[in-house]
């Protein structure tokens, strides 16, 4: 379907040309009888065909076109400046080519140009131009062409393609068998790119056209652009129009010129949009114009119905200046479920400020010394990959999860739902698994230190060497794809050194395994995980949500660290230790971190101790009190509810609580 450009061409500068004066004339016509209304229909009809309004269409027309002009070698030249001032200057526009001139008709009406001072003379040519208020409820769709949603009903075996390598094979053969298909394939991806390309490089949607374009984001741009500046916007929108990376110029936009009245986010779970899926989230976004600034926007997150918005706690503002504390790169909005979580998030991030600080001047904060990189892209790079049945038929033999010929070595494509909190191995790709298509670890397979879980894909050594080099042993990264509903949310692990897919993003640590220990304990914490929680919208865990993550300075751990060694130096790195040193595959960790001994047993019970220390220490290191992590734990109902049903109790609270109160008096001495 053809999306509306909803453009707006400049005026030609007359306040009052006469066919403008012609539309006021339409209200004065009685429409309470049927020949009023044929009357009306035949002078708006007259106007529609006017000499002076077919001119400027033609003007605007052309402009546009100029966007969506084939440039191939049949085609015929795409409009010019020159061309388009001779047509603004001839009235009769006979000095136009007669071809040239087709062809802007044609493609107005192929995209359907539409031209707001035209449509709406009465609104944008009076001295305050632009609408009283808008209302609306855009689509939710990406721009660029998606393959596979292309293919879903019109090709079966092209849409279910095993990956993006397999069906670019299989267009290849539309395309080679001269298939209708393709042709209708091939004209629906130049639409999606001719539109991309107006899109950004047009200037109408310089707020709005960034990365992989959205269109309800372009009409929100649209919207506050066509309201006067005392109007008023109003609309049912994705949320990620206040939290996502690519819509941060607009969100800051309206933030810095006061022009955000309120924002409330709603999600489905109670159906209020029957047949969408009950975790989709939406926004009632409310815009105001210049003229009557809001200096704190009203803010709202994880509504389920109407009535929630008359519930005072869920209410909270934030000015400026909070916002580009809680983030400071993207000056994106957190999303808070109520005041006491707003309240509670300023608090930890006026002690430690985010990971890494991005600078105008380029000079970056960066205490950690942190990076980040995706390896290998699930899509892009999909030609490289082997499943288990390509290697054997090429006389690869398996030898525990990797293969091997000789002397070529095929290493397993690890993907982020493979890891968990302190285990590389918490999951395997199985052939009948139902959901995520992953079956979760054994305890049996846990405690054989030379088990490795199968990949769904491998790829040869030698591309991961060119990748990353010959040095790096092991990993630090996090699950890319998460949920704020799930039972936890950032997820960050430590694994050996496979190939790595673009759903487990990596942070090259150059082996510095005990600032990593350090590291890997507060990610892994409650604390932490409520945190990333207050800025993740959606499914996608990016590198900028983790800069913008609250994280203590490595100098504050020296503080605490040097003033007791045996307590803290030591014991985290230790505790990590036991609890990711299971395996044999990550013995290069354990050497870096200088112990020689043989893995440890995996064992459920001295885990759960272990992981319940390294969270109460954590929670003093951030200043969280007894009562806040008390708080904190009762926000993760998913948690909570396992353990009421394995043990009766909510026994990991418990556990933390024990130990938060055991090393309160320590830590307290050591501030």
């Amino acid at each position: 379907m053809k999306r509306n450009t909803g453009l707006l061409w400049s005026s030609n500068g007359n306040k009052n040309p006469k066919w403008v004066a012609e539309y006021g004339k339409l209200s004065d016509i009685d429409e309470s009888d049927i020949s009023g209304v044929k009357k009306k229909q035949k002078c708006y009809n007259d106007i529609l065909r006017s000499p002076k309004r077919l001119h400027d269409k033609l003007v605007a027309d052309a402009w546009c076109s100029s966007f969506f002009w084939p440039l191939n070698e049949d085609a015929s030249p795409p409009p010019t400046e020159v061309t388009l001032r001779m047509i603004q200057k001839d009235m009769t526009d006979d000095n136009v080519d007669p071809i040239t001139k087709s062809k802007i008709r044609k493609l107005a009406d192929e995209y359907r140009f539409f031209h707001w001072h035209l449509e709406f003379p009465d609104v944008f040519e009076r001295e305050e131009g632009g609408f009283d208020c808008v209302l609306g409820n855009p689509p939710w769709e990406r721009v660029k062409l998606q393959e596979k949603e292309f293919f879903e009903y019109r090709d079966e075996e092209i849409a279910n393609a095993q990956n993006k390598s397999k069906r670019e094979e299989l267009i290849k053969k539309l395309r080679d068998n001269n298939s209708p298909l393709y042709m209708e394939f091939k004209k629906a991806l130049r639409d999606s790119n001719v539109m991309s390309k107006f899109f950004r490089d047009s200037g109408r949607f310089e707020l709005s056209a960034k990365g992989d374009i959205n269109y309800y984001p372009l009409f929100a741009e649209l919207n506050k652009t066509v309201i006067n500046s005392g109007g008023r916007v109003g609309m049912v929108i994705a949320s990620g129009i206040a939290t996502d990376f690519y819509t941060q110029d607009f969100f800051q936009h309206i933030i810095g010129n006061e022009q955000l009245v309120s924002l409330y986010d709603f999600e489905n779970r109670e159906g209020l949009f029957p047949g969408i899926h009950r975790s989709y989230k939406f926004s009632l976004l409310t815009l105001t114009g210049k003229e009557t600034p809001v200096q704190e926007a009203d803010f709202a997150f994880y509504l389920a119905n109407p009535d929630h918005i008359q519930e005072e706690d869920r209410h909270f503002a934030l000015t400026n200046e909070e916002i580009e504390l809680l983030n400071p790169n993207t000056k994106t909005c957190p999303i808070f479920r109520s005041k006491k979580d707003a309240e509670l998030t300023k608090k930890i991030y006026r002690k430690h400020p985010v990971l890494i600080t991005e600078n105008s001047d380029g000079e970056d904060e960066n205490p950690w010394g942190f990076s980040f990189l995706r390896m290998f892209d699930m899509s892009n790079d999909s030609g490289l990959f082997k499943n288990k049945d390509e290697l054997i038929g090429m006389g690869f033999e398996l030898d525990g999860n990797i293969f091997r010929r000789g002397e070529e070595t095929y290493l397993p494509l690890y993907e982020g739902k493979m890891i968990w909190f302190y285990d590389h191995r918490f999951a395997e790709f199985a052939p009948d698994a139902k959901g995520y298509g992953t079956v979760e670890t054994t305890i049996e397979q846990h405690l054989d230190p030379n088990w490795e879980p199968m990949p769904r894909y491998w790829m040869k050594e030698e591309e991961v060497k060119n990748r990353i080099g010959d040095d790096v042993k092991w990993f630090l990264g996090f699950r890319g794809i998460t949920n704020t509903t799930n039972e936890r949310t950032a997820i960050f692990s430590i694994f050996p050194s496979y190939a790595i897919g673009n759903s487990l993003p990596i942070i090259p640590t150059f082996n510095e395994a005990n600032l990593v220990s350090y590291f890997i304990a507060i990610s892994s914490s409650f604390v932490f995980d409520y945190i990333a929680r207050q800025k993740i919208a959606g499914t996608n865990l990016n590198f900028h949500f983790v800069e913008q993550f609250s994280m203590p300075d490595p100098a504050i751990l020296n503080k605490y660290f040097l003033n007791n060694l045996d307590i803290l130096y030591k014991i985290i790195p230790e505790m990590v230790l036991n609890l990711f040193y299971t395996s044999h595959f990550l013995t290069p960790f354990a050497r870096d971190l200088g112990y020689d001994g043989p893995p440890f047993k995996w064992n459920p019970e001295e885990r759960a101790h272990l992981m319940a220390q390294l969270d109460a220490i954590v929670a003093h290191l951030y200043g969280v009190t007894h009562d806040e992590l008390d708080y904190i734990l009762e926000t993760f109902p998913i948690v909570k509810r396992k353990d009421e049903a394995k043990y009766g109790e909510y026994r990991t609270k418990r556990m933390i609580l024990e130990n938060y109160d055991k090393y309160t008096d320590i830590l307290e001495a050591i501030e």
